[in-house]
């Protein structure tokens, strides 16, 4: 008698032969055609399977690298998108510099239009000042020549 679980596994299948060849013998509706028939579609649906869960393994791992690799993206994307934030701030901030200068150099303007008016406006009252003095000369010369020998 032996006695290894090799030796085991030899008897079962053995035995389990057996009792299949006495059923096919016995098989008188054929039955057991029927059941290889299944078998054999039972054998096709469990590849099937295996392949479709190979393939959603695949996908679940594609999946996976996607997402890690927007991840990754997006880790480098916020610094720059602060950076621009920051730029543009500090665009905005100029702008209003400039605004502001801008508004100073528009006042000085205004007030030098101002003084140039106000000068004009003297100009004109020293000729108008000048031509009376001038005319005023005019007669005193002439008074003053009146009684000169």
């Amino acid at each position: 008698m032996i006695s290894s679980p090799d030796a085991t596994i030899i008897k079962y299948t053995w035995e389990g032969k057996e009792k299949i060849l006495t059923f096919k013998r016995n098989d008188k509706y054929g039955i057991m055609s029927a059941i290889t028939l299944y078998t054999s579609d039972i054998r096709k649906l469990s590849d099937n399977s295996r392949i479709a869960s190979s393939e959603i393994l695949d996908l679940a791992t594609d999946s996976i690298q996607i997402a890690q690799n927007s991840g990754n993206l997006m880790e480098q994307v916020v610094p720059d998108i602060q950076k621009v934030t920051d730029l543009i701030n500090e665009i905005a901030s100029a702008s209003n510099e400039q605004k502001i200068g801008l508004e100073q150099v528009n006042q000085g303007m205004n007030q030098l239009s101002t003084v140039a008016q106000q000068n004009a406006s003297s100009s004109e009252e020293l000729a108008a000042t000048s031509t009376l003095l001038h005319n005023n000369m005019k007669k005193v010369k002439d008074a003053i020549s009146y009684f000169e020998l």
